[in-house]
Order: structure tokens, then sequence, then C-alpha cells
């Protein structure tokens, strides 16, 4: 870690980039499980609520927890990386959250 980073947010640990990119896409993938599983009828709302509420509440978090994180920037090649993942699974659960509604309506 380089002597000169200073945390923007003092009270939150300082992890890597890569690792906070990592944990948004654990977040987004078991979003993404829990809604797939919900929709296709293994198993309802009610009884997967809270992991849905944890998973939401982690990803609030790890907005800060990225600000926070070192290096301030990573190398080109992995920022476009890192984007086009995201924006991905992003997509899929937006897609994913269409499907369900779709499939309620019938």
């Amino acid at each position: 870690m380089n002597d000169s980073f200073q945390r923007p947010i003092r009270f939150l640990p300082s992890l890597k980039k890569k690792t906070v990119i990592g944990l948004f896409h654990v977040v987004i993938w078991a979003l993404i499980v829990s809604i797939a599983i919900t929709a296709i009828g293994v198993t309802t709302y009610d009884q997967i609520k809270i992991i849905q509420w944890i998973t939401f509440l982690v990803g609030a978090l790890l907005l800060p927890l990225f600000m926070n994180s070192h290096p301030r920037e990573l190398p080109e090649k992995e920022i476009r990386r890192a984007t086009i993942s995201i924006v991905v699974s992003f997509g899929i659960l937006v897609m994913m959250s269409f499907i369900t509604l779709f499939l309620k309506a019938l």
C-alpha cells in the first residue's frame, strides 16, 4: 500500500479495488439467483426475503468500501474489463427482473 494513500472514510477498512469489484459480482449474482429461484417456483419470496435484504444491504455497503479502496486508479485495461463485467451482470439482473414480472403477469 502506498504511504501517500489517504482513506476518504477512516472508519472503514481499505480493501483492494479488485476485491471490492469481485464482491459486487457476488452480490449481483446472488440477487440473480434469488430472483430466478423465486420466479420458477422453487421457493417463495417469504422464504428468502431475509437473504435478499441482506444482499441489498451488503451491496449498499460496497459503494463506500469501493471509494475507500486502494490503489486509487486501476490500469486502463482492468478498468475496462471490470466495467464491462459489472454492466453485463447488472444487465442480466435487470433482464431477470423483467422476465420475472412477465412470468408473474401470465
